[in-house]
């Protein structure tokens, strides 16, 4: 009764059945991680990876706390649904003396850093007539600010960032340019940290309506099918889409004791924690569906 239970309870979110495993890998590793006392800050919470992220410490019941933009238009929604899982909310401003000022007070295990732009959120801030921070700005300078606080003020912390595959200081896009040398600041901070280079990062309850994302996402993994077909299989484990949730779990995952102190998972390692991952856990509830179903 309880995988069948797992599955219909989530068979309203889109595709039943690998909803049931994501719900079942992330309890399979929750038990540990609530031995280890962790306490996680998260910049970016109200982002599409962060609040999965915030969403699965809360449910292992991890100390965390979530960061939300104090002029953010949508504060008292985010407030509300962040206390009702049970996280603790911040609202500091992002100067360097107000995040060291919190950094030291809740002294973090982990840091993660989620915060991001978009030419979207750009353009649409330029025709309200308002400022909009550029990649630089936001994707590095913001980034760089919580780096530098996490050093003054909880040294022993790890940094999580979320990259992109492709960043490289001699990419033709500026954006992954830019990644590139947050990336940079980042590993020669002194700190221990680890940096996760996805490919597309999918999902059906993204509040942002990115089109030329997602169409560009179906039609990769589309392509990425054939790919497979053909045995190209470093081509899928590089570029193939994962879901937010699914990122979310590696992240906090990740969290683990055992993690190396410097550590870049590009995205075919990430593609191979998240398959093998995925294989288990169907077996084993393909296992306990089929002990459920036997007559009594």
């Amino acid at each position: 009764m309880w995988a069948r239970f797992v599955i219909l309870s989530l068979a309203a979110s889109g595709d039943a059945f690998s909803q049931g495993i994501r719900y079942l890998q992330f309890n399979l590793f929750a038990m540990d991680l609530q031995s280890q006392n962790l306490r996680l800050f998260v910049a970016g919470a109200t982002g599409f990876t962060g609040r999965h992220l915030v969403k699965l410490a809360c449910a292992s019941e991890i100390h965390t706390t979530a960061h939300i933009r104090p002029d953010s238009t949508r504060s008292e929604q985010w407030i509300a649904l962040f206390k009702q899982a049970g996280a603790r909310v911040d609202q500091s401003i992002f100067s360097l003396k107000a995040l060291e000022t919190t950094l030291s007070k809740l002294q973090p295990t982990h840091v993660f850093c989620l915060i991001g732009t978009t030419q979207r959120r750009r353009l649409r801030a330029l025709l309200k007539g308002t400022k909009a921070g550029s990649y630089e700005q936001v994707d590095y300078g913001l980034t760089k600010l919580l780096l530098d606080a996490t050093r003054a003020s909880a040294p022993d912390a790890r940094f999580v960032w979320i990259s992109a595959t492709g960043a490289s200081p001699h990419a033709f896009n500026r954006y992954l340019r830019i990644r590139a040398k947050t990336e940079k600041a980042i590993s020669e901070s002194g700190l221990n940290y680890t940096i996760v280079r996805p490919s597309f990062i999918t999902g059906p309850d993204r509040d942002e309506s990115r089109p030329l994302e997602q169409v560009g996402a179906w039609l990769v993994d589309r392509c990425l099918k054939l790919f497979a077909c053909l045995g190209l299989d470093h081509l899928v484990k590089r570029f193939s889409s994962m879901h937010a949730s699914e990122l979310a779990r590696i992240l906090l995952e990740r969290c683990s004791n055992a993690e190396p102190p410097h550590h870049l998972m590009k995205s075919h390692e990430l593609y191979e924690l998240s398959h093998v991952r995925y294989l288990e856990t169907k077996a084993i509830l393909n296992k306990r569906t089929a002990e459920d179903s036997k007559p009594v």
